[in-house]
């Protein structure tokens, strides 16, 4: 997640290659006309996390115009 000073936490996830039966039974946001999906479901295909990573850190850091600081 973030933190800032006198805002809320929040957080994201990217489902990318995980088995999406997990999420049969949960509603997600109370959108239950929108299933749970994934990378690899939307391009049949497998993607390599660690791409997905480094797209999604270069983007937020453009995006957001901030530096992102990769550790580990």
């Amino acid at each position: 997640g973030l933190n800032s000073p006198l805002t809320t936490f929040h957080g994201f996830s990217i489902n990318v290659n995980n088995d999406l039966k997990y999420f049969d039974n949960i509603i997600a946001c109370g959108l239950k006309d929108y299933p749970q999906t994934s990378i690899k479901k939307i391009l049949s295909k497998t993607i390599p996390i660690y791409d997905v990573k480094e797209q999604l850190l270069d983007s937020f850091g453009n995006i957001f115009k901030i530096p992102v600081l990769r550790i580990i």
